[in-house]
C-alpha cells in the first residue's frame, strides 16, 4: 500500500511530529481539480493565499491535522513548507550632484543607439518601485504595480532593490539633465512586490508573482523579467516548480534574467534558480580594467555548463534614490512622494549587473519584438567580449553596449 506520508516533505514531517507550530505555510502540488481543492481548504477554516494555476500549485496556511487529511486526496501529489528567498546584499551611498560638483558618465554606460526601450515593458518580482521623478515624468511609466506584502494599490518600495534596478534600466535622467539615466530610458515597468522591507520573500509569493507576469505578458507587452534574488537550496521540488513556470514564460516570448548568486566561489557556488535551464544568469564585476570578479558573485560549473552566462558591471553604479518610509496611500487614497534632496545614489550589488542586461534586452526587443530568449541570447553572445581572469582560466563573456548590432543615432 502507498505510504501517504511520502506526500509530505521530510522537513514538514519533522515539524509536525515535534508540534513546532499550530499552522504551517505550505505549497500543495496537485495533479488536477485545483479549484475544487482550494475550496475544500477554505471550507475547512484554513487559509488559501494563492492559486498558481500554471503549475497546479496552491499556497496555503493549514493545520497539521488538515495536512494529513490532504494526503488522502488522490489529486494531491506533494506538500512542502513554503520557504524564503532573499534579495542580494548591497551597499549604497547617496549622491548630491550640486554639492560634489562631479562629472558622472551617464550611468556608467552610454546608449548611442536610436532605440530607447519605447513600447517595451520590463517586469520585476522584487521589493517594489518607488515613484521617483525619473520614472514618472513626463510619462508615468510604472504601468502596473501589484503588492503581495502589504496589499497597497499604489507603487512604493520600502527596501530599495527594485527602485535601484529600475533606475539602471529605465531612469530617464530628467532630474540630472540626462547625466544619470538608464539604458532603456523610455521603457515601461511592471512591478510585483513579493519581498518585504528586509529583502525577504516567500517562494509562494514569488511563484504567484511570476504567474501574474505570464498572465499579463501580452496585455502589457512584457518582454523582459528580472528576478533579482537567490534561493539557496537543492530542493528539487521547489526547483521543479520554478522550472515549469520558467518554461511557460519563455514560451510566451519573455526573457528571464537572474543573478548567479552571492556565494563565495568555493565548493558548489551555483545554487537554486541559477542552476536551472531557460534562464539567463548574470555575475558581477567589481572592475572592468583589469577585469575583476566581485567578491560575492558566484561563478562555477553547473549541469556541465559554465555559469554565469554573462558578466556585467556591478560596482559604483549610479541610479535612482528613494524614500523607504514613503506610504503610497492613506484610507484608500493615493499619496504623493515628497521632494528628494538627493535624487540619485551609488550602489554596489551583483543584481545591478542583471539590470544592465535587462536594459540591453529591452533595446533588442524594441528593435524586433518577435525576438525570443534564444534569439536574445545568441545576439548577446555575438556581441560579447571574452574575459579571462587568470592566464589559462575559463573565459566568461561580457557585452559592452557599444558592440550591440543595432541602429545608431544620426549625427
Amino acid at each position: 500500500m502507498f505510504n501517504l506520508k511520502n506526500k509530505i516533505s521530510p522537513n514538514l514531517q519533522i515539524c509536525m511530529k515535534n508540534c513546532i507550530y499550530g499552522k504551517y505555510r505550505v505549497l500543495i502540488k496537485c495533479t488536477s481539480l485545483l479549484e475544487n481543492m482550494a475550496k475544500k481548504i477554505q471550507r475547512s477554516k484554513n487559509e488559501v493565499l494563492h492559486i498558481i494555476n500554471d503549475i497546479n500549485c496552491i499556497c496555503a496556511i493549514v493545520s497539521p491535522r488538515y495536512i494529513e487529511r490532504l494526503t488522502e486526496y488522490p489529486e494531491v501529489s506533494y506538500i512542502t513548507l513554503d520557504s524564503y528567498a532573499m534579495s542580494l546584499p548591497l551597499t549604497k551611498e547617496s549622491v548630491s550632484l550640486e554639492e560634489q560638483n562631479i562629472y558622472i558618465r551617464p550611468l556608467n554606460v552610454k546608449n548611442d543607439f536610436s532605440l530607447n526601450g519605447k513600447g517595451i515593458t520590463v517586469a520585476f518580482v522584487s521589493t517594489g518601485i518607488y515613484p521617483n521623478k525619473d520614472l514618472t515624468s513626463p510619462e508615468y511609466r510604472i504601468i502596473k504595480s501589484v503588492d503581495l506584502i502589504n496589499k497597497y494599490t499604489y507603487t512604493y518600495d520600502d527596501n530599495g532593490m527594485g527602485t535601484y534596478l529600475s533606475g539602471i534600466i529605465g531612469g530617464n535622467g530628467i532630474s540630472s539633465n540626462s547625466l544619470i539615466r538608464g539604458i532603456a530610458p523610455r521603457c515601461n515597468l511592471y512591478s510585483v512586490k513579493a519581498f518585504d522591507s528586509n529583502g525577504k520573500g516567500f517562494i509562494g509569493d514569488i511563484l504567484y508573482g511570476i504567474q501574474l507576469v505570464l498572465n499579463h505578458a501580452l496585455e502589457y507587452k512584457i518582454k523582459v523579467l528580472l528576478l533579482p534574488f537567490e534561493e539557496l537550496s537543492f530542493d528539487n521540488f521547489l526547483l521543479d516548480l520554478f522550472q515549469e513556470l520558467f518554461d511557460k514564460i519563455v514560451a510566451a516570448g519573455v526573457t528571464i534574467i537572474a543573478p548567479a548568486g552571492s556565494n563565495r566561489n568555493t565548493c558548489n557556488p551555483i545554487l537554486g534558480m541559477a542552476s536551472l535551464k531557460n534562464i539567463i544568469t548574470v555575475g558581477g564585476l567589481s572592475s572592468l580594467h583589469p577585469p575583476k570578479l566581485h567578491e560575492f558573485s558566484s561563478i562555477g560549473v553547473c549541469r556541465k555548463k559554465n555559469k554565469p552566462d554573462f558578466l556585467g558591471p556591478c560596482n559604483n553604479m549610479y541610479t535612482l534614490n528613494l524614500n523607504r518610509n514613503f506610504i503610497p496611500e492613506r484610507e484608500g487614497k493615493a499619496t504623493y512622494p515628497s521632494y528628494l534632496h538627493e535624487n540619485y545614489c551609488k550602489i554596489c550589488c551583483v543584481s545591478t549587473a542583471c539590470a544592465y542586461y535587462g536594459g540591453i534586452c529591452a533595446l533588442l526587443c524594441e528593435y524586433c519584438s518577435e525576438f525570443a530568449q534564444k534569439d536574445i541570447l545568441s545576439l548577446m553572445k555575438l556581441a560579447s567580449t571574452q574575459l579571462e581572469f587568470e592566464e589559462g582560466s575559463i573565459k566568461y563573456p561580457i557585452v559592452y553596449i557599444k558592440d550591440l548590432i543595432l541602429p545608431k543615432l544620426k549625427n
